[in-house]
């Protein structure tokens, strides 16, 4: 049985993900702030409830459970309130993803990451429409920087240790 780790299991895409690879037959450990919030997922899914800004234990926990996937969706989304914690965002939107990846790099390279992204990191007026992995990138909340730099490291990390790992916008 493959095993996934899903972080962001609390919002709506991290649930459907996690339901979505339970009905496929995987063990899922879903990681979220407020468990409470997935009391209806499968009994194929693991949660626990877990502040993925504890990064050493975020990596540690990634070494121990050895997972073949890894779907990251927990962030702070509000554009408008990453203004008022601006260090808070970028510790969620970034720092803990790059800990996902220093993990798998140092642990298990042959897992497979996911990232989810946004379009935010092309701006209020984007300079094309629809945008593609192409159109150029204006980040102007503390949010949309984030974003954008973790999509960065992501692509980084590809490049430099060979793992597989990707950006995909959700909006």
């Amino acid at each position: 049985m493959k095993k996934a780790i899903v972080t962001g299991v609390g919002g709506q895409d991290g649930y459907y993900m996690a339901q979505l690879l339970s009905e496929k037959g995987y063990e899922v450990l879903g990681l979220t702030h407020k468990a409470e919030q997935t009391s209806d997922l499968s009994d194929n899914v693991r949660i626990v409830e877990f502040d993925i800004r504890n990064y050493d234990g975020l990596y540690k926990l990634i070494e121990r459970e050895k997972p073949e996937e890894i779907y990251n969706f927990a962030a702070q989304s509000s554009s408008i309130y990453s203004w008022d914690d601006s260090r808070g965002t970028f510790e969620l939107n970034f720092m803990a993803p790059v800990a996902i990846l220093e993990s798998i790099r140092d642990h298990i390279p042959s897992c497979r990451f996911f990232q989810a992204s946004s379009a935010e990191v092309f701006g209020r007026d984007p300079v094309e429409t629809p945008q593609t992995e192409q159109t150029m990138r204006q980040p102007v909340t503390p949010y949309a920087i984030a974003k954008n730099a973790v999509d960065e490291m992501v692509d980084a990390f590809r490049d430099k240790y060979g793992i597989f790992a990707v950006s995909k916008f959700l909006d």
